[in-house]
């Protein structure tokens, strides 16, 4: 209910009397600059028994405020929050997403005004963390690799890292257990084409629990703490992302879906050609064959027809950008690019990976029309080198454009989710447009 009322007035019946103090330098430098500290007493040197918030939620995560309040306030300690919160879900600060981070930071809201223009909402701390949730810096990576080789048994080194989640690529939530990192939520931006509109979206991706805390896969649980709190802040309506995907297999997209956090939008084909002669049109040639500058003259044609054609999907923008960064610029592994052309200019590009075990399809950008013809050389120039069979991850509609050149389809447990916590692009929305291929996954 909208009420006029003096703020001391309201306030009164949480705090017998409100003094401003000095706070320790030390203390201030942790602290936001609208965290404004006040207590109950004259005893500044112990923690506050209150907290008022002003105006910070538009500037700071919620999540980042919590902790603080937490940090700073005994049990039972007050913390008021004086600010414009929104029922609408593409505005922030959106009031449920706030009051949910109150929740996981150990806040429980006792009493809420409505003075017109501010709200105003009465937290108390009521419950000592096992975890905390906290977003990762980059002087926390050390701690994030440790857990990857923990739970995937393989090592990722610091370059790999950069590659991710440096220079603003990514970002990151952990769970903490004291100074353990137990959990941990990535995600790495991507410019997309939403049905022929350029927008941000966001790569799902080193979603890992530690073992000894897998048994705790609830609503309760590290797992469950860090998506959510990673989709409220990044996902959907009003967020930097629009949409996100990743590529969990059918155990992990039980759990989350169980836990309401995501639901499946697709499913990825993985498709296999035999190499060897075939009718070949056109020639293979690699990608160094032409002059630098005609390479991206070349490149930007060839994607400016392929985006052209994808409208009614949504595709990760493949400009020169990105290619440099996913295949010419990867720390660890090496691609292997080729010109498909015909006549005097080349038709396609197509991206591949020689593992120790297989050989991988990793791209296709030029227009839909070539894709037979150039996978048909592409066959057979690899049966030249000794290579039998190639193979490649695509989401349905890609697979039904790629897949009619003499591939045979193969299920696979891996899913395209989208996050259903969080408010954005529903599942009839996005089901069956995702344009996703081998080259679209950060470990392949």
């Amino acid at each position: 209910m909208k009420t006029d009322i003096n703020l001391a007035n309201l306030l009164a019946p949480h705090i017998k009397t409100l003094q401003r103090i000095d706070l320790p330098q030390a203390w201030c430098q942790q602290v936001p600059e609208h965290v404004r500290c006040f207590v109950a007493d004259k005893q500044p040197k112990r923690l506050s028994d209150c907290l008022l918030w002003h105006q910070g939620l538009k500037r700071y995560s919620a999540l980042d405020y919590f902790n603080q309040a937490y940090d700073s306030l005994p049990m039972e300690g007050q913390l008021i929050c004086v600010d414009s919160l929104h029922r609408h879900p593409q505005k922030r600060p959106y009031r449920p997403y706030v009051l949910e981070q109150a929740k996981r930071c150990g806040f429980k809201l006792t009493a809420e005004y409505d003075t017109g223009k501010k709200n105003i909402l009465v937290f108390k701390k009521h419950k000592q963390l096992r975890w905390r949730t906290q977003w990762l810096a980059i002087e926390q990576q050390q701690a994030m690799r440790d857990l990857f080789k923990q739970v995937f048994q393989e090592a990722m080194d610091s370059k790999l890292w950069h590659w991710k989640y440096g220079d603003g690529r990514g970002v990151a939530i952990g769970i903490w257990q004291q100074d353990s990192l137990v959990a941990h939520y990535g995600g790495m931006y991507k410019r997309l084409y939403y049905f022929g509109k350029k927008i941000k979206g966001m790569q799902v991706g080193d979603v890992m629990v530690a073992p000894q805390e897998r048994a705790r896969l609830t609503r309760q649980g590290p797992f469950y703490l860090s998506a959510t709190c990673f989709a409220e802040q990044y996902l959907g309506y009003g967020n930097p992302a629009l949409v996100a995907y990743g590529f969990p297999n059918a155990r992990a997209i039980k759990i989350a879906q169980r836990l309401g956090v995501y639901q499946a939008v697709d499913n990825i084909i993985e498709l296999r050609w035999q190499a060897g002669d075939s009718n070949v049109v056109g020639s293979i040639f690699g990608w160094k064959k032409k002059p630098r500058w005609q390479r991206r003259l070349a490149y930007n044609y060839l994607w400016r027809q392929m985006r052209f054609e994808q409208q009614a999907h949504i595709i990760g923008i493949r400009d020169w950008a990105y290619l440099r960064h996913r295949y010419r610029e990867h720390p660890q592994k090496k691609y292997e690019l080729f010109w498909y052309q015909q006549g005097a200019f080349p038709k396609a590009l197509l991206v591949i990976h020689k593992g120790t075990d297989q050989c991988r399809l990793m791209d296709y950008i030029g227009s839909q029309k070539y894709t037979r013809s150039a996978l048909n050389a592409l066959s057979q120039y690899l049966s030249e080198q000794g290579i039998s069979e190639y193979r490649g991850w695509f989401s349905r509609c890609a697979a039904d454009k790629l897949g009619k050149s003499h591939a045979s389809e193969h299920e696979t447990e891996i899913v395209i989710p989208t996050s259903s916590w969080s408010k954005g692009p529903g599942v009839q929305d996005l089901k069956g447009h995702w344009w996703l291929t081998t080259g679209d996954t950060d470990f392949l």
